[in-house]
């Protein structure tokens, strides 16, 4: 079966206070390998940490009081290699797709820790840092064992700013994909129902809902990459009939599996 590998994060930070460190925090700030992940939290590492380090090791930092954090929308997708990558331009205007509704913040989201709480409140003066409240599905395990909403909720989280063909590209994924993390087997993937069901379980009339639930209406697998879901939206935008995704086709003894298929006329797609 096909897999979706997660982020590799190396071997995982250690952050601890200045204290801990045994030196003042003016003496940290002078050592080019210190790093300040929050007000008195530090982290040693000769390399700057990426969006994806920084949010585990902030959510860890935060949760110390078990309130049930977790990190979710665009931060949480792209630590699962989910294809939310930043679109071309020319696809919404081929496939005639609206924009999505703050497109224009696609950039900053990317460069920022999202984090979602599920028991005492959170609050966060970190600069590139949100918090919201979890929606409630059920969470994963991410890499370093981080909690990470459900790619569904994530999914949703981050819609206002992806494109429709995009959060389709994730839904084609989550039906068609076993998601990693780490080497271990943290999602099998999903049914068209079981994406439905979860989706029931949200606000029906939040915008970000109702943005997922148009691309549900354009989910097929088995689907491999993203650019297989946009060649299929492009085809079936200019006319043509609808069509098998991966079909397996002998040839030379072998299976081959081209992109996409009309089995009934003979004529595949690679």
């Amino acid at each position: 079966m096909r897999t979706l590998e997660a982020m590799d994060l190396g071997p995982k930070l250690t952050v601890l206070s200045a204290r801990e460190w045994e030196r003042r925090p003016r003496d940290l700030r002078r050592r080019p390998y210190m790093q300040q992940l929050a007000r008195g939290a530090w982290v040693r590492s000769a390399e700057p940490l990426n969006v994806q380090q920084q949010s585990v090791l902030l959510r860890d930092h935060l949760d110390q009081h078990r309130s049930q954090v977790a990190i979710t929308g665009l931060t949480a997708l792209v630590m699962l290699n989910f294809p939310v990558d930043h679109a071309y331009g020319w696809e919404e205007r081929l496939l005639r797709h609206p924009s999505a509704p703050r497109a224009r913040e696609f950039v900053a989201r990317s460069n920022t820790t999202h984090l979602a709480w599920n028991g005492t409140r959170i609050a966060s003066n970190q600069r590139l840092t949100r918090v919201s409240k979890t929606l409630g599905l059920p969470e994963i395990v991410g890499p370093w064992d981080c909690p990470l909403t459900h790619p569904m909720e994530a999914l949703v989280v981050a819609a206002p700013v992806l494109p429709l063909w995009r959060i389709t590209a994730c839904l084609d994924a989550l039906i068609s994909l076993r998601v990693l993390a780490e080497g271990r087997t943290v999602m099998e993937p999903l049914t068209v129902d079981q994406l439905t069901d979860l989706l029931n379980q949200l606000p029906p009339r939040a915008q970000s809902v109702v943005r997922v639930r148009q691309a549900m209406a354009l989910v097929q697998g088995p689907t491999i990459s993203a650019m297989e879901t946009l060649l299929r939206l492009v085809l079936l935008n200019c006319g043509l009939p609808p069509m098998e995704s991966n079909f397996p086709v002998m040839m030379g003894g072998k299976y081959v599996y081209p992109d996409l298929a009309w089995p009934e006329d003979m004529v595949a797609l690679e």
